[in-house]
């Protein structure tokens, strides 16, 4: 039985007459008439009954009638999702992203600008340390990341757009000597102990660091997650290089002080696999790049 069976009988069964039926269908009667034998044969029973007006149903091609009317709207249905799919509208996307995409609202506002063109597609989200975006992606455990390319070298198998920056400060506790100074030279924090943001791929969390200030640090403590280390600064235990996007967000009991001579910016950046197919995430890849060109 195939789907041209059943849009023969509906057709049919709608006009209640064969001539009419052949058509609204473009094709000859004898030859509709041979299909719809055809079917009746193939099923065993009889569900046309014709009369001196037309035919008419019978119960089991009354029943029938019913069971092809809702595999034709789902054959419809799975066309319509294949395309829409296609057309980047269905489908799941998942993404990896950095503390700093988050807090400062960029990761939001990509995919509040994403789903006002897909809105039905399944998004998934995985705060992953920034080092390990790039391992993520190739594992295919993410399709695409909000992260940084600051001390990050990305390989050519991967795109990247930037989506915004930030400066660099030194998170301090409020009792710390340095506390009082306005703006502080990454020579005076050479004997400090240092709070790290650890990742798999930066056991020690030193990567971001030692390329801001040209040293390997002292690390006394190492942390998870970006919050977390601002609250070991809190208690005492040591100084940390951020994004100054934390400072806005999290002040307690820690001062934030520019970093003098420091140039590098901790960067929000859209990565994804160059080789990347799959439309919902090229439909992402599109929205990034209208975000990035916005920013010129």
């Amino acid at each position: 039985m195939e789907l041209r069976h059943l849009r023969y009988f509906v057709t049919v069964a709608e006009e209640l007459h064969f001539a009419r039926a052949a058509r609204r269908l473009h094709i000859v009667q004898p030859a509709l008439s041979m299909q719809i034998k055809a079917l009746e044969t193939q099923l065993g029973t009889q569900l046309l009954r014709r009369n001196r007006h037309g035919v008419e149903l019978t119960e089991p091609g009354r029943l029938f009638l019913t069971e092809a009317r809702r595999t034709l709207e789902q054959a419809e249905r799975a066309v319509d999702v294949a395309q829409r799919a296609a057309r980047g509208g269905l489908g799941r996307v998942r993404i990896g992203y950095s503390a700093t995409a988050a807090y400062s609202g960029v990761l939001g506002a990509a995919i509040r600008a994403y789903r006002n063109g897909s809105p039905e597609v399944e998004l998934t989200l995985h705060e992953i340390h920034p080092r390990d975006h790039p391992e993520a992606l190739r594992a295919r455990r993410v399709d695409c990341t909000f992260g940084t390319r600051l001390s990050l070298p990305l390989a050519g198998e991967f795109g990247a757009l930037e989506l915004a920056a930030f400066p660099l400060q030194i998170a301090l506790p409020t009792d710390h000597r340095l506390a009082a100074r306005k703006s502080v030279a990454p020579e005076q924090l050479h004997d400090e102990p240092f709070v790290s943001y650890v990742g798999s791929d930066d056991e020690e969390g030193i990567f971001l660091t030692q390329h801001v200030l040209g040293f390997v640090p002292k690390v006394a403590y190492r942390a998870g997650n970006p919050v977390m280390v601002l609250s070991l600064v809190e208690a005492g235990l040591g100084v940390a290089v951020v994004s100054s996007i934390l400072g806005t967000t999290f002040q307690s009991r820690v001062v934030y002080r520019d970093l003098t001579g420091v140039k590098q910016r901790m960067d929000v950046t859209f990565i994804w696999r160059h080789e990347e197919s799959e439309p919902a995430t090229q439909a992402l890849v599109a929205t990034a790049r209208v975000l990035a060109a916005a920013r010129t």
